[in-house]
């Protein structure tokens, strides 16, 4: 009966470690950028559906994980293996389908402009007063 009970427990640990859950994958989504000259110069990596997806000039294919950082590109045949910087954040990806090996860096978001009424609200919000003209 303890065997049982354990065994339970290991398969049920061991789903959850591998569970494609959105909040887990937002880690790995982002715009990957390959050495000029490769045959995919970029990648972008979304959640779709709760699904991770790899959209390029080559197409579009989900992503099944294999492991804590390795994904299978299921329609290209291939595997993501991507790996974690100091802070423990993706911030690279190496693909390799068939013959063909890539390695990427992660690139960082763009910064979001802020329209007049936006800044006004995030002033309230951090304590500041709030000073906008509006147009006439």
């Amino acid at each position: 009966m303890k065997k049982m009970m354990l065994l339970s427990t290991f398969l049920v640990a061991a789903t959850c470690a591998f569970a494609q859950s959105p909040d887990t994958l937002t880690a790995y989504t982002g715009t990957y950028k390959f050495p000029e000259g490769s045959v995919v110069t970029t990648a972008e990596i979304t959640v779709e559906n709760g699904v991770l997806t790899v959209n390029s000039s080559q197409g579009a294919s989900p992503m099944e994980r294999q492991g804590r950082d390795t994904f299978a590109i299921t329609n290209f045949g291939g595997l993501a293996y991507f790996f974690r910087n100091g802070e423990g954040k993706v911030d690279r990806v190496r693909v390799e389908v068939g013959s063909i090996v890539l390695e990427g860096t992660k690139q960082a978001p763009a910064a979001l402009a802020l329209s007049p009424k936006e800044m006004a609200c995030q002033r309230k919000w951090q304590g500041q007063p709030v000073r906008v003209s509006l147009p006439k």
